[in-house]
Parts: C-alpha cells; structure tokens; sequence
C-alpha cells in the first residue's frame, strides 16, 4: 500500500498549494532547506537553530533547557521537502541565509516570574478549587471555614 502526502490548498489558487507544517521552520516558519533535529526532538532550519542556540538556551517550541547543542541532519525530512519543491515549482524555495537572519532577532518567550501564591488557613483545596461544577449544570462558591 502507497500512502501519499496531500498539502492542503487554502490559497484557492490550485498552482500554489500550501506547503505541509511540517516541511516549516518553527522559527522561522518557512520552507527548510537543511533540516535537523534538536535535542528536544523537533526539526528546524539548521542556521535558524544555530542562532536560535546562539540567543537562547531553550527550545523554541517546548521552553525546556538545552543542554545538548548537538543538530542531527533529519535526511528523511530534506528528500521529502525536495520532492514537494520538485513536484511544486511555483513553491518558493528555502533561503537559509534570510532564515538564519530572521532567527537571530527572534527572542524566546519570558517565562514568568513569579510562583502561584499558596493560600494561607482554611482549606487549602477549597481555596484552589474556589469554584466548581456539580451535576445539573449549578456552581458552588467554596467559601474558607
């Protein structure tokens, strides 16, 4: 059995087909040229994650720590963007020189400051839950007692 990739066409125009997510740079968000995989297990543009990297010592996507700046060319994703260009020639083609321009201005989101306040007396759970659901569609406010 051939299982066949469609990209979806959200243009209207049937010459220019929107290009599947996946062949985009998170960063970026354009077409990769040398796709690789990060320690956080996404792919993205290679010069788009290196001054991601540069900037930034979290994933782009997952705000975790990189610890490991190592890239790994994803092949598979490389052949299969080439056939889609092959295929779709009005496509634009990947500019890695303007991809790694781009990532280099992008700042990564700040992650908050300050820590969830924990309530003091009472119930604790009344005061976290404060309000909730019960069965017929009535809400209860939970008062501290």
């Amino acid at each position: 059995m051939t299982t066949t990739a469609i990209a979806t066409n959200t243009s209207g125009n049937p010459e220019t087909p929107d290009i599947p997510r996946h062949f985009l740079c998170p960063i970026t968000l354009n077409l990769m040229d040398d796709p690789v995989v990060a320690q956080d297990g996404e792919s993205y543009e290679r010069r788009a994650m290196e001054a991601w990297m540069h900037n930034n010592p979290t994933s782009p996507l997952h705000h975790t720590a990189i610890t490991d700046t190592r890239l790994y060319p994803n092949r598979a994703l490389k052949v299969l963007i080439k056939a889609y260009t092959s295929a779709h020639p009005k496509v634009k083609q990947p500019d890695p020189e303007m991809d790694a321009i781009i990532a280099a201005q992008v700042k990564p989101k700040p992650k908050p400051t300050s820590q969830p306040r924990q309530p003091t007396g009472g119930n604790y759970y009344a005061q976290v839950l404060g309000t909730f659901t019960l069965s017929g569609g009535s809400f209860v406010r939970v008062v501290n007692g």
